[in-house]
């Protein structure tokens, strides 16, 4: 069985929905409050299970009525999905799919994996955080090497005084 997971990122919460192997099949919007995040949950669990699929990559498709999964096409030509509730609200969404059929299974597992139980996620911010080092690493070693920069001419060397010598001190017969 897959779980919940509720976490606080930026004054947000959110949950992700994980399937057995740890993939996220599903994502929330961002809630203001944790209890406004954990009856998203609730909301999965009522509607996935009698959620109909309205696959809207269909020419004419069915419409359905909510609470229902929609299955569509995005700019990038990858299939997702959103769950609505009985009001029309979303409840969360999937990543992206190559193909439509992995977009199908996703709706069968967050069905199969819809009564998991919910795991608070702490530190989430923390992660985030220590997240960024790395991200900044890769984007350096991805960026354009620099243009070379024209030599700049060498300055005169200023001056030197020269030091003059203390006389010496005479030494005591």
């Amino acid at each position: 069985m897959g779980k919940y997971a509720v976490r606080e990122s930026k004054s947000k919460f959110y949950f992700n929905l994980k399937a057995d192997n740890g993939e996220i099949i599903l994502t929330s919007e961002g809630y203001n409050r944790e209890a406004s995040c954990l009856q998203g949950v609730e909301s999965v669990r009522t509607n996935a299970p009698l959620a109909a699929v309205e696959d809207q990559t269909l020419e004419g498709f069915k419409k359905e009525t909510n609470p229902k999964f929609e299955v569509y096409a995005d700019k990038a030509g990858e299939f997702r999905f959103r769950l609505k509730a009985r009001n029309g609200q979303i409840i969360g969404v999937s990543e992206g799919y190559k193909a439509k059929a992995s977009a199908i299974k996703g709706i069968e597992s967050i069905r199969k994996n819809s009564s998991s139980d919910v795991m608070k996620v702490e530190n989430a911010v923390k992660e985030e955080k220590a997240e960024a080092p790395v991200k900044a690493e890769k984007a350096a070693k991805e960026e354009k090497p620099a243009k070379a920069e024209k030599p700049v001419k060498a300055e005169k060397p200023a001056k030197v005084e020269k030091a003059v010598k203390a006389p010496a001190k005479k030494k005591k017969a």
